[in-house]
């Protein structure tokens, strides 16, 4: 399974191993920056998370094709990077946040503030240290 972001002008789908369009997510009042899924025991809990200009990180139910969840409040600028380890999700915001997230409870545990600048990108080793 892949997830494309686009801007909403242009209309584009996430996309299935096959080229056919199985959903398109709208919800994010700006462009969306930054996609991480999270793979579930089957497909039916597959879960999306977007990060996006208006500030939030929304997450996405794959199966149904809906938005489950909006994270709001842990940033206050553009959502600029997404990573996952184990059950965390980690943001990053041109508010030169980090946000660390509990994903299944889809919670706050920490925001750091930790630049003097912009965060344009995150990246995790694969041992997560």
């Amino acid at each position: 399974m892949a997830a494309l972001a686009m801007r909403e002008s242009q209309g584009r789908p996430a996309w299935a191993a096959d080229p056919k369009p199985f959903s398109v997510l709208r919800g994010h009042t700006s462009s969306v920056n930054t996609l991480k899924m999270r793979l579930g025991c089957t497909a039916s809990s597959t879960i999306l998370f977007s990060g996006s200009g208006d500030e939030t990180i929304r997450c996405w139910d794959m199966q149904a094709g809906k938005c489950i969840q909006e994270l709001e409040s842990a940033h206050t600028g553009y959502v600029s990077s997404l990573v996952m380890h184990d059950d965390y999700l980690i943001s990053a915001s041109f508010d030169r946040t980090i946000c660390l997230w509990n994903a299944d409870r889809r919670s706050l545990i920490r925001s750091i503030k930790a630049h003097a600048h912009c965060i344009n990108s995150l990246c995790m080793h694969e041992s997560g240290v």
